[in-house]
């Protein structure tokens, strides 16, 4: 048989089932590349350390604007400097010593990011990419490291290097699982002067772009990067007033084809301590890595992004990284895919980002083409974009996929409240994990990913989320956009805070949408989820038809689910108590924090 899931009321999902063939497949293997740790603390805390502070941290459940009309928290945080209600790993420090390894536990996945340039006089901070499968803690330890030179707990490296320590240092990152699965970094830090050029407000083009003769515009301090020439761009604070309008009217990109490589990567970033804003002055995106490739850009804030078909902050290259990065409030037609980060190309990364109200204002509907993130499958050779550990508030997709194709799509660790949908698309090779989404219309939608194109790149993984108080359903699948491999929902938390509406009033925990006959849906795979809402009579819709929880178990789809309250720590912070219902048989752990 096979199972549809329909948006039917307030926070819950609709399941529709009709019986028929579909092909094998097995789950896929491990996800490629590196995920970051989805924590045990609350979503965000400040300045993106975790811990239980709660939903947004400093920046706020929707940020400036607002999301009314998108179904959006329509909050009045305020957003601060690049990183401040970004997710920096949730949760305490890692307990126990990093010295407990297991040769045979599955080690962490680690990202091509390490130190290599270090300008004396300048504060050094440097974070590892990251993360644990299995969504828990990683343990950070550094071996041979200079005097000073130290890492904490959510893999930030920090040290004050000066004049004396010019030269080479080695030493090794140890990142180690709690399970004792370890991955070591060998590191070359060099403290040197060369290779670095600095943009400053008040400097000028015609400058030396030294940190005392800067240049005055970022694009300059941009088109001096190439691997023959200086590889890392540190910008003074500031808000800086920009009109970038690249790739368009015969004006290149500053970055095209900045290719380097991982032992000489290029690096673009904010000086230490100050707060660097791009603004949009008149008509311009953000940030472009064009044609790029092993680029780090770090901890700048990019505003008002209004050229279409762009972003605020965007990728297509290789071997790509955003990390603390934020883009909020860009605004343009949604046709043109309005979006804050879009991200295309081999092994993209977003690490600890965040993206706030980016949406057409003009049209206060539901635009499908909003999206906070913007990720695309359908390139050549096969795109690989993760969504790591990042932060979203008040678009109307949070986390979407625009092109299916034979690409993968890894979202792990992230964090949404208040859009209209916290995830959306469906493509084989998908995984989300480890994701919390709150007071969104739709938690998880799977469908509409245009063009569907699937080419059997594996499983379809959705396992370990938490989606809590939705306003209309908890996960919707659509049945005419579904691969024909497997797709697990499995092990997540699905919490309505009402009873569930009339069946016209599109209100359900599962809903299964059918638009066209399908073979069956029997490579929809449910269990070990934990649900919870006041009454239990109605929650399921397949087709036109629902279910109560008894019906639901006793069609035989899903039989290891349980109905429960959840028992979360307090209000924002999503770990569970002991006792919880959600904590399964078997050791299982239900839901974003904990793993198994």
């Amino acid at each position: 048989m096979w199972c549809k899931i329909l948006p039917v009321a307030v926070g819950l999902l609709l399941v529709a089932c009709e019986s028929s063939s579909s092909d094998d497949g097995s789950r896929g293997g491990a996800d490629s590349g590196t995920e970051a740790s989805a924590g045990q603390g609350g979503n965000a805390g400040q300045g993106g350390s975790g811990g239980q502070a709660g939903n947004a941290g400093q920046g706020g459940s929707s940020g400036q604007a607002g999301a009314a009309g998108l179904g959006g928290s329509a909050g009045q945080g305020t957003g601060g400097s690049a990183g401040e209600g970004a997710g920096g790993g949730g949760g305490a420090e890692p307990q126990g010593s990093c010295n407990e390894v297991d040769p045979q536990a599955k080690p962490p996945v680690v990202f091509w990011p390490k130190p290599v340039r270090a300008y004396p006089g300048i504060p050094f901070t440097y974070t590892m990419v990251a993360y644990d499968e299995d969504g828990l803690e990683l343990c950070y330890d550094v071996e041979g490291a200079p005097v000073g030179l130290s890492i904490n707990g959510k893999g930030d490296i920090s040290w004050a290097p000066t004049e004396a320590d010019t030269g080479k240092h080695e030493f090794t990152v140890h990142i180690t699982t709690p399970q004792g699965g370890r991955k070591s970094v060998e590191v070359s830090l060099e403290v040197t002067k060369n290779g670095f050029v600095f943009a400053e407000l008040g400097g000028h083009d015609g400058a030396a772009g030294t940190i005392d003769d800067p240049f005055g515009t970022i694009e300059k301090g941009l088109a001096a990067l190439k691997p023959s020439g200086a590889k890392t761009l540190i910008i003074r604070g500031g808000t800086w007033l920009v009109n970038w309008k690249w790739e368009a009217g015969g004006v290149s990109a500053p970055t095209r084809d900045a290719r380097f490589s991982a032992a000489e990567p290029g690096e673009i970033y904010g000086y230490p301590g100050e707060k660097v804003i791009i603004q949009r002055d008149q008509k311009s995106h953000g940030l472009w890595l064009y044609r790029s490739q092993y680029v780090i850009a770090r901890d700048v804030e990019f505003r008002g992004a209004n050229v279409g078909e762009r972003g605020g902050a965007e990728t297509s290259g290789e071997n790509l990284v955003f990390q603390r990065v934020t883009v909020r409030d860009s605004d343009w037609n949604a046709a043109d895919n309005c979006s804050g980060f879009k991200l295309r190309g081999v092994e993209i990364v977003a690490h600890r980002c965040a993206a706030h109200d980016n949406y057409e204002r003009k049209k206060l509907g539901v635009a499908w083409n909003n999206a906070n993130y913007l990720m695309y499958a359908d390139d050549t050779p096969p795109p690989l974009v993760y969504a790591i550990d990042c932060d979203s508030s008040g678009s109307v997709a949070a986390y979407k996929i625009k092109h299916a194709g034979p690409g993968k799509f890894i979202v792990h660790g992230v964090r949404d409240n208040g859009s209209f949908y916290g995830f959306g698309g469906i493509d084989d090779g998908l995984r989300v994990r480890y994701s919390t989404f709150v007071d969104n219309h739709i938690g998880i939608h799977l469908g509409i990913s245009d063009p569907n194109s699937h080419t059997a790149a594996g499983d379809v993984v959705v396992e370990h989320n938490t989606v809590v108080h939705p306003k209309e359903t908890a996960i919707t699948l659509q049945n005419s956009y579904v691969p024909t491999t497997p797709i697990h929902v499995e092990r997540n938390i699905f919490v309505v805070n009402q009873p569930f509406a009339l069946p016209e009033e599109s209100q359900w925990m599962y809903a299964i949408w059918i638009y066209t006959e399908k073979p069956s849906l029997d490579n929809l795979i449910f269990g070990e989820n934990c649900l919870w809402a006041p009454e239990d009579n109605s929650g399921f819709r397949i087709g036109k038809k629902m279910y109560g929880w008894s019906e639901w178990v006793g069609m035989g789809k899903d039989t290891t689910s349980v109905w429960g309250e959840p028992g979360f720590v307090g209000a924002g912070d999503y770990r569970l108590q002991a006792g919880s219902a959600c904590r399964l048989e078997g050791g299982i752990v239900a839901g974003a924090y904990g793993g198994e």
